[in-house]
């Protein structure tokens, strides 16, 4: 990824007012504080309620180096367009929801998205190093069966994080369970998976947080990478090495 050897790194984080956009918010300003990123402000909003010139003009007084931006399409549509039009000062802008990466992100804003990051899960085009054997020969199969069964298609991200949480709970915990199948014994089950890191077909490998944990019943295998908007419609993986399929270019994400 870039690196802009600033001694003094600012950000702000943008939030939608939700359960969703404050757990991912509230994460990246504890990463933050680990990394040594100064958070300059944390600009949440209402969904439902806003007014996208309002939280540009609030980013543009913070004088961040980045932005991470935790909303939905529409909202996030927006909100960069009003960042846009106010010509905000960024040296990078990374969407860490799933809107970001998604076609309809670039095709409303064309141009303007050239240059924006996007973080999330990994697509059915990921590369073989990022798998194991065992990875690769299940990706193959997932693949054959989800190009017969729609028209000859990849498999998208929605497509390979669902057959990720579908393999999971119908092979490695209720392919796993003996006994009586109750809530409690396949919480039990699902405690108990361990997939190594490259034998998911995402890359990734399953190890649920156990109860107690900072991390409780989250995965803390999960996959995940950040692309780049390098061309209208172009998205390229630009980390980790194992799934790029591009180099970031620092032709800036500035509006």
């Amino acid at each position: 990824m870039p690196s802009y050897k600033l001694t003094a790194p600012r950000v702000v984080v943008i939030q939608v007012g939700d359960v969703y956009g404050r757990s991912v918010g509230g994460g990246e300003v504890a990463l933050a504080g680990k990394l040594g990123i100064s958070v300059a402000d944390v600009v949440e909003y209402n969904p439902y309620a806003y007014d996208p010139n309002l939280i540009a003009a609030r980013v543009a007084a913070a004088h961040p180096d980045f932005v991470w931006d935790v909303s939905y399409l529409d909202d996030g549509v927006a909100i960069w367009q009003a960042m846009l039009r106010d010509h905000v000062a960024l040296k990078g802008a990374v969407g860490t929801s799933s809107a970001f990466c998604m076609p309809d992100f670039a095709k409303r804003l064309g141009t303007g998205a050239v240059g924006v990051y996007a973080a999330d899960k990994p697509d059915g085009d990921i590369s073989s190093a990022a798998l194991s054997p065992a990875g690769r020969a299940l990706l193959d199969r997932a693949r054959s069966l989800y190009a017969r069964n729609n028209g000859g298609l990849s498999m998208s991200i929605p497509a390979l994080a669902g057959f990720v949480g579908g393999w999971t709970l119908f092979h490695d915990v209720l392919g796993a369970m003996t006994g009586a199948v109750s809530s409690d014994s396949i919480r039990a089950a699902a405690l108990n998976v361990d997939v190594p890191v490259g034998d998911s077909v995402n890359g990734g490998g399953v190890r649920f947080g156990a109860a107690g944990s900072l991390d409780e019943g989250q995965n803390t295998r999960a996959a995940a990478v950040v692309g780049q908007w390098q061309a209208v419609g172009v998205m390229k993986v630009v980390y980790p090495a194992a799934y790029a399929t591009g180099s970031p270019q620092l032709t800036s994400s500035t509006p």
